[in-house]
């Protein structure tokens, strides 16, 4: 599910949840689990016989787990080849060289499909397997149709269909589909065409909880561009987003809590939030706290900053 809903690699997601488990196994045995018997080691209470799996032969540790593991085997073979949902299962995991099963594939190996055949020069079977993708729902897929009906690349321009798509990716949470809707609604970077359009499609995408979409649209908000400035608003957007991990957002939400803008000055927020943007690599935020650790600046003839000296 992971694989096909969020493009997850399997192999690298269950390497990593080793960890998790380790530490959730751990937690339970110097806690909940903790035996009061054991002499203070991290080891569980002995399960009572009651609850044992019988051993299939006195004098052995084999249990009858050998067999239930071979029924769900033998379960598991029936279940992938001789039903239509495991049919499906084996199609999406085989991704692009699925896809090729007329009529049958899942939106993933659509998408990935599309993309092999974009890569390739193929433009229309690219976008014949996007329109596939787009129908399942992929919003991987609704960006790069949307791109090519913006564009005219391959098809013919469509600027409302490519907005509709952008604004469907979008809602789902999809970034690109953000800043694409952003884009062609005349955001995205310089002076909007149509900031109000902008600004109201932002809106929308905001409202339902994208990270991205509620940052661009705080700067809209801070701007003044496509309304009403509104500083209030939009440190109360930047904050959501940084809510959600977003790295601009914070270093934008350190910057109006730190001057006061939108609402009370709280440097120690401001601190908070630059901390956090600069553990994720943000080189703004680094000089941010370096400012506020070091506030006072020396200066050459020519007005070049030459050190920060703290106290």
């Amino acid at each position: 599910w992971l694989r096909d809903r969020f493009n997850a690699n399997e192999i690298l997601v269950s390497l990593m949840l080793v960890y998790v488990a380790v530490q959730v196994l751990s937690f339970m045995v110097a806690g909940p689990w903790k035996d009061p018997n054991g002499y203070n080691f991290p080891q569980s209470k002995t399960f009572e016989k009651a609850t044992q799996i019988p051993r299939l032969m006195a004098g052995s540790r084999v249990s009858i787990g050998l067999l239930i593991a071979l029924a769900g085997v033998g379960l598991l073979w029936v279940f992938l080849f001789r039903t239509r949902a495991g049919f499906a299962q084996q199609v999406g995991g085989l991704a692009p060289a699925a896809a090729r099963y007329a009529g049958f594939s899942s939106r993933r190996a659509l998408y990935q499909l599309g993309r092999a055949y974009a890569a390739n020069g193929q433009t229309a079977e690219a976008l014949a397997n996007y329109r596939k993708a787009v129908d399942k729902g992929s919003t991987s897929a609704m960006v790069e149709l949307g791109v090519h009906l913006g564009t005219g690349n391959g098809v013919a321009k469509d600027p409302d269909a490519a907005r509709k798509l952008f604004e469907r990716a979008a809602a789902a949470g999809n970034a690109r589909g953000v800043t694409n809707l952003a884009a062609v609604s005349g955001g995205g970077g310089g002076t909007p065409a149509n900031p109000v359009e902008a600004r109201a499609q932002l809106s929308k995408a905001a409202q339902a909880n994208v990270a991205e979409a509620q940052f661009q649209l705080g700067l809209m908000l801070a701007d003044g561009e496509g309304g009403a400035k509104d500083e209030a608003g939009a440190r109360a957007l930047f904050e959501k987003a940084a809510a959600q991990n977003h790295v601009e957002a914070m270093v934008w939400a350190g910057s109006f809590a730190q001057r006061g803008l939108g609402g009370p000055e709280d440097s120690a927020k401001a601190k908070a939030y630059f901390t956090r943007a600069a553990a994720l690599g943000n080189e703004d935020a680094k000089a941010a706290l370096k400012r506020i650790e070091c506030p006072y600046v020396l200066k050459d003839k020519r007005g070049q900053v030459m050190t920060n000296l703290c106290f």
